[in-house]
């Protein structure tokens, strides 16, 4: 693949969508191999052509943001993750549907950083919708459904216990 980008980049124009879309190949293989950092300049390279091509509401915009957004968050740089995926989403929204699974999935995630952020309102709104979205596109026995469930429950839950002892504690 780096042999390809190479030929490619001697060839083409710096700002064509095939080095594009070789940098985004590179990149889902690094990303595969957690190669956080080099996944991350390949992306951050593609983006900046796709950009360049189609503007910034582009799906190919969204999904390099959105790979960008995982690894930030592997990375933990979370405000530059929520950043980025919060923009990805907006872009996906427009372009393939508020109710798509690549949505679901972004808002899996955001819920799963406010959570440990302890934003537990903004955590429970991210996965309520994430889960309404799973329920209607995917088979009701499938584990992201299963797992979106739980963290909503959990979520919930820890709502429910945070306000009943900040009830107590008005009386102490």
């Amino acid at each position: 693949c780096t042999v390809a980008l190479r030929i490619r980049k001697a060839g083409l124009p710096k700002n064509h969508l095939e080095i594009a879309d070789t940098l985004t190949n590179l990149a889902n293989i690094l990303d595969d191999c957690n190669k956080d950092t080099q996944a991350l300049k390949f992306y951050s390279e593609a983006l900046v052509i796709y950009k360049d091509n189609f503007g910034k509401d582009n799906e190919d915009v969204a999904n390099c943001l959105k790979s960008i957004g995982f690894i930030k968050i592997r990375l933990d740089h979370i405000d530059e993750a929520i950043s980025t995926l919060t923009e990805a989403l907006r872009i996906l929204r427009m372009k393939i549907g508020a109710d798509s699974l690549p949505c679901s999935e972004i808002l899996y995630h955001l819920g799963r950083i406010y959570g440990k952020q302890q934003k537990f309102e903004n955590s429970l709104g991210c996965f309520r919708e994430s889960l309404r979205i799973r329920r209607e596109v995917l088979d009701p026995s499938h584990k992201d459904i299963i797992d979106t469930a739980r963290f909503v429950e959990a979520i919930r839950r820890k709502i429910e216990s945070d306000k009943r002892e900040n009830d107590i504690d008005m009386y102490d």
